[in-house]
């Protein structure tokens, strides 16, 4: 490549840097689903499923292990207001290397709690600490109503 002007190169030297500043900005691949069921007294219980799938991790070994570490920060607020937060942290081990990388292979878990008012938004950061990948997904929960049903797609 001939750069002949001096701001030709400046030009091609920002726009490597910021290449690489978004390749090193990446998300962490995973997957969400919070289902709603009717709880006691009107309230909606919400479980939070997610999958980490191995390779979207990095892990490091230690005694035998190949481990990773994933916070979360969990937060529930209404009108701006934090009602409920929460920092969890989850210890992922897996005993073989190729593991690491398998798509087919994850972690799964869930978290639940019961909502009784309406117009809360849930928050929810995770943060894979080795790599500094993170996900975030931010939603407002919908309170079933006393005669509404769930339906077969929400559930599924």
């Amino acid at each position: 490549m001939n750069l002949k002007t001096p701001m030709m190169k400046i030009s091609f030297l920002l726009l490597i840097l910021l290449s690489s500043l978004l390749c090193q900005a990446q998300d962490l691949p995973m997957s969400v689903d919070i289902i709603r069921f009717p709880a006691a007294n009107g309230a909606t219980q919400f479980d939070i499923n997610f999958i980490i799938p191995y390779s979207s991790l990095q892990f490091k070994e230690a005694n035998n292990l190949f481990v990773s570490d994933v916070l979360l920060d969990l937060s529930l607020s209404k009108k701006d207001t934090l009602a409920y937060n929460d920092m969890m942290t989850f210890k992922i081990a897996v005993t073989t290397e190729p593991d690491t990388h398998s798509n087919a292979k994850g972690y799964l878990d869930k978290l639940s709690f019961t909502v009784d008012k309406p117009d809360f938004v849930v928050t929810l950061d995770f943060l894979d600490t080795a790599s500094g990948n993170s996900f975030y997904l931010e939603k407002e929960l919908g309170l079933l109503g006393e005669d509404e049903q769930v339906g077969d797609i929400e559930v599924s």
